[in-house]
């Protein structure tokens, strides 16, 4: 007996009087599938955190550790914590991004953070010191977790969380089984997954994006269109999400844009009171989080707003090709994304997305289908305009991806509708699968994934495609550096910045003797830690001269792709 076509128990809403439908309602156990969801999660997150520590990552630890100091002096009574030279000084490193992450990156490692397992590992008390800012060790508060790992806690967290929102999110605009699905579909691409590692910015502003869109999907229906409760909450989030990174100022063309399709030109005039909460709340939150803009909010905004709109642009191979300069091009998010997400998912998004486009349930209740077609295409929009630089790979259309799942979720449940039960299982095992099997095989260099269409790992170098992003493949060398029988060894690291190679140190992960060299001239040093950049090679062909080496000493590939070679005196 076959089942009733998808979202058959469903009214339709395809009509303007649908607005006035009341959404899904969700059930008790809807909540412990969400939560259940989430649990699982966040224990496979923990339990998969030694990747290495990327570029930027070494910066936002620094800054963590520096915005901690100023919330220790807010609660000392001898500090003055509000004082302009107070906000000055703990406030003013990496001005360039939002510091609610940042805080919540130091809050985390000053309660969780082992602060004492640099030294358990072997440093002498002395140099563990100096591994820590104005050379003071903090002392531990509870030391559960590694200092990394806790001040990457509140990203995994805030993963964790995104796949209870998509759940959610998935079940009142459609049903359970899109809910389930378009969670488990964003958990297993490979490239969310190595986000949602990291301490750093992208994965939290897909979250807080994610969130702020389903608020106002939620807030211009009835009942709740008349309130002003669940405008003002959009608001708020909004204001937080523009605390944590400058994707967030994006969200509105997505909500403006569909509140236009969905009301008609004659009658978006009138804007919903979410929108009105999200334009007086945002800034006033934004300003309030940041506390180096108290001392001179309007210069120093307009600065973070230059800062981003001048840009300077790094070096992306693509196909073979090095993209420095603009015009880049067009379709650079559009096919990074075509190699980068596994095929099966793709093939679903696809079927969601013309799924969607037919009149019926599958559109989902209240215009769902089209806030959701306009949350995956306005962040792949922005990264294609020519003048928009291209260096930081698919992060920096991340906040499109959850969005995406949610579609090609859609398409997963049409197809097993379209099937009888049993045949239903295999298919959905079939498209379900192998996204977990390829996200297992390429952590912990998920960054560096390619999918079939390429020709996975050893695609990237076949194409001429970027290998990896800032560095992160140093973590996955430490036990050749460690186990080397040189005192002292003086290591230049290429793409991986100081405070990474200090937090390396104070997890206890590299040898305290270590040294970090800077100078592009490497023959005073041991080692050269290469990360595989076209961009680099020239400083490589400098490398083996001093060295007077054509061999290296060590080669870290997958599946036969170098990812990292570590080159030496011969």
């Amino acid at each position: 007996m076959r089942r009733p076509p998808f979202g058959s128990q469903l009214p339709t809403p395809c009509t303007a009087s649908a607005l006035s439908n009341p959404s899904r309602p969700l059930a008790h156990r809807d909540h412990v599938v969400g939560a259940t969801l989430a649990g699982a999660w966040l224990l496979v997150l923990l339990g998969t955190m030694d990747i290495g520590f990327g570029r930027d990552e070494g910066y936002y630890f620094r800054a963590a550790e520096l915005y901690s100091r100023w919330f220790s002096a807010l609660v000392d009574p001898d500090e003055q914590a509000f004082d302009r030279e107070a906000l000055e000084a703990h406030w003013a490193y990496n001005p360039e991004h939002p510091v609610v992450y940042k805080s919540l990156f130091g809050l985390s490692w000053r309660l969780l953070g082992d602060t004492e397992r640099a030294a358990e590992a072997g440093a002498p008390a002395y140099k563990v010191a100096t591994l820590y800012r104005g050379r003071q060790r903090p002392e531990p508060i509870l030391g559960l977790l590694r200092e990394s790992t806790a001040m990457r806690l509140p990203t995994v967290v805030t993963s964790a969380l995104l796949l209870w929102l998509l759940y959610v999110f998935g079940t009142q605009a459609w049903d359970r089984r899109v809910g389930i699905a378009a969670a488990l579909l964003f958990a297993t691409m490979p490239r969310a997954f190595y986000h949602s590692h990291l301490a750093a910015f992208d994965l939290p502003v897909t979250f807080w994006n994610l969130l702020v869109v389903w608020l106002f999907w939620r807030a211009v229906q009835a009942p709740q269109a008349g309130r002003w409760g669940p405008a003002i909450l959009c608001g708020v989030a909004w204001g937080v999400s523009l605390g944590v990174k400058l994707n967030a100022f994006f969200t509105p063309v997505v909500l403006v844009a569909w509140w236009v399709l969905r009301r008609g030109p004659r009658h978006a005039w009138r804007p919903p009171k979410a929108l009105l909460a999200m334009a007086g709340l945002g800034p006033i939150l934004l300003v309030a989080l940041w506390p180096r803009l108290w001392v001179a909010p309007i210069e120093r905004l307009a600065w973070y707003v230059g800062r981003h709109w001048n840009h300077e642009s790094y070096w992306a191979y693509y196909f073979g090709d090095l993209l420095e300069f603009p015009p880049f091009p067009v379709l650079f998010p559009f096919v990074m994304s075509l190699v980068t997400v596994p095929v099966t998912t793709l093939i679903l998004t696809g079927a969601g997305a013309v799924t969607s486009l037919r009149p019926g349930p599958s559109r989902g209740r209240h215009g769902a289908s089209s806030i959701v077609a306009l949350g995956a295409l306005v962040p792949f929009l922005i990264i294609a305009a020519p003048g928009v630089p291209v260096f930081g790979g698919t992060k920096h259309w991340l906040p499109a991806m959850p969005f995406v799942a949610l579609i090609a979720a859609v398409g997963l449940a049409r197809l097993a509708d379209a099937l009888p039960r049993a045949p239903a299982w295999a298919i959905i095992g079939a498209f379900v699968v192998p996204p977990a099997v390829a996200t297992a095989h390429a952590h912990p260099d998920s960054v560096a994934y390619y999918n079939e269409a390429l020709g996975g790992f050893a695609g990237a170098g076949r194409w001429g495609m970027q290998r990896e992003f800032w560095g992160s493949t140093s973590g996955a060398v430490l036990d050749w550096v460690n186990q080397r029988p040189v005192q002292t060894p003086k290591i230049h690291w290429h793409d991986t910045n100081y405070d990474s190679f200090i937090m390396y140190k104070r997890d206890g992960r590299l040898r305290h003797d270590a040294r970090y060299w800077r100078s592009k001239d490497v023959s005073g040093s041991d080692w050269l830690l290469f990360h595989w950049h076209k961009e680099f090679l020239d400083d490589l062909a400098d490398a083996r001269r001093q060295y007077q080496t054509g061999v290296p000493r060590h080669v870290y590939a997958r599946d036969g792709l170098p990812l990292l070679t570590i080159w030496g005196r011969r």
